[in-house]
């Protein structure tokens, strides 16, 4: 009966039998107390007892008891899940449909995340089907205060950064991050500051709201002040915080000098040549650097919190200032912009700062000097390149090769260049390449 009822409304379809584990939530109250197992769940996290402290945890924050209304937990392999997520993501693992939560089993995801780190998922998921239910399935709910609640309640928002970027939030189509650092950091700071009472008002008249641009208008009748102005607030909170990092912005600056310089000594050997005249030069790069959107919004969250997740990490910046140095080192080396794109600097990064570790080539090298080559080809391809060079002809025919290239005007005079020093041309010196591989 309850199958034939769930195929009746379109929460399952026969052909679904790959969902394995179903939780019910009786449509009278959302509590754990009365939740149905219908199947035996994973033995390594014991699923049960959790739903069921967060489905109370849920109940007591919302402070209602949800009536006329089901929420659906399906468990489901990854396989299962990909094939019900039609492939859109291979990175989800995790998606709400009103009120059905559909998520991968702990089993199938245990190499990506560990036991707590699977809890904060499940509350995540689920804290999207109570606010469904809370707002009777209002699909005009903006999906940054979606995705910013179900941060927040899942304690996710402990990973969060602030950056100056969250001035985009409320824009359209701003950077998908902000939907999750941005929005978590966001509403904790309204709940926080101006109280659940409050916000559970906020998600009341949002409820009925026929548009998202009716938003704001909520906001100010709640708060009194617009979204953009409680946003200001935030972040002007949080100034003196950043001026109280002075430390750590200084030895953050100190590490890219110091990444800088051991670029410009590996550079003098490997080029024989004095780059001690270039401090203005590093200092620009310095500049250039702070000012790159993804790295200064990367920058201002190290300056505040701390940077767990990968695309914050200092190391993964640290190793973009190298080769970002050495590029430019280079390219002032040459003195010579025609160079910029060639597989000539592309090569000599990626051989010196590290970046043929694990690489491998094939034919595809042979389209290193297309015209339409890939910037991928040109690294790597240029990489292992610029390595059979320097291991099989000696290494003053490579310096001559280097300096000659400063009067280039075209990248098809890199290939005459290289045929007057080599006596060779650079095709053949591919294939034999490949024929020695």
């Amino acid at each position: 009966f309850l199958f034939f009822m769930m195929e009746a409304v379109g929460v399952c379809y026969p052909n679904r039998a790959y969902v394995r584990i179903l939780f019910l939530c009786v449509p009278f109250s959302i509590r754990g107390d009365i939740i149905k197992m219908i199947f035996h769940v994973s033995n390594d996290v014991n699923l049960d007892s959790i739903i069921a402290k967060i489905i109370d945890e849920y109940n007591d924050f919302f402070r209602v008891k949800i009536t006329d209304n089901m929420i659906f937990i399906h468990i489901l392999d990854k396989n299962s899940f990909y094939r019900l997520n039609n492939g859109l993501s291979n990175f989800a693992v995790g998606l709400t449909d009103n009120n059905n939560v559909y998520i991968c089993s702990y089993e199938s995801i245990a190499n990506e995340y560990n036991e707590k780190e699977y809890i904060k998922l499940l509350k995540h998921e689920i804290a999207h089907a109570f606010l469904n239910c809370y707002t009777d399935l209002n699909h005009f709910i903006p999906k940054w205060l979606c995705e910013g609640l179900s941060v927040y309640l899942s304690n996710q928002v402990e990973n969060c950064n602030i950056s100056i970027n969250m001035f985009k939030l409320f824009e359209k189509n701003p950077d998908i991050r902000l939907y999750y650092d941005g929005a978590g950091i966001f509403i904790k700071y309204l709940i926080e500051q101006y109280s659940k009472d409050n916000f559970l008002q906020f998600l009341d008249l949002l409820s009925k709201i026929k548009s998202q641009n009716e938003t704001n208008k909520c906001c100010i009748k709640i708060y009194g002040k617009s979204l953009r102005d409680i946003l200001k607030e935030l972040l002007k909170s949080n100034e003196v915080i950043i001026n109280g990092k002075n430390n750590l912005i200084n030895s953050f600056k100190s590490e890219v000098y110091k990444r800088v310089n051991e670029c410009k000594e590996l550079l003098e050997e490997f080029f024989e040549y004095d780059f001690s005249n270039n401090k203005v030069l590093i200092e620009g790069y310095l500049e250039e650097l702070s000012a790159n959107n993804n790295y200064s919004e990367m920058q201002s969250s190290l300056y505040l919190f701390n940077p767990r997740k990968s695309y914050y990490k200092l190391d993964n910046y640290f190793k973009y200032v190298t080769t970002f140095a050495t590029k430019n080192l280079i390219i002032q080396y040459f003195k010579n912009n025609n160079l910029v794109d060639s597989w000539v600097v592309h090569g000599i990064v990626t051989y010196l700062t590290g970046g043929l570790t694990g690489m491998d080539y094939n034919e595809k090298i042979l389209n290193l000097l297309d015209n339409s080559a890939s910037v991928t080809i040109k690294k790597i391809g240029g990489g292992f390149l610029i390595k059979y060079i320097i291991e099989n002809y000696p290494k003053r025919k490579l310096l001559e090769f280097f300096r000659s290239l400063k009067d280039v005007k075209t990248k098809y005079d890199i290939d005459v260049k290289f045929n007057e020093i080599y006596k060779n041309n650079l095709s053949e010196v591919l294939n034999d390449m490949l024929k020695k591989k």
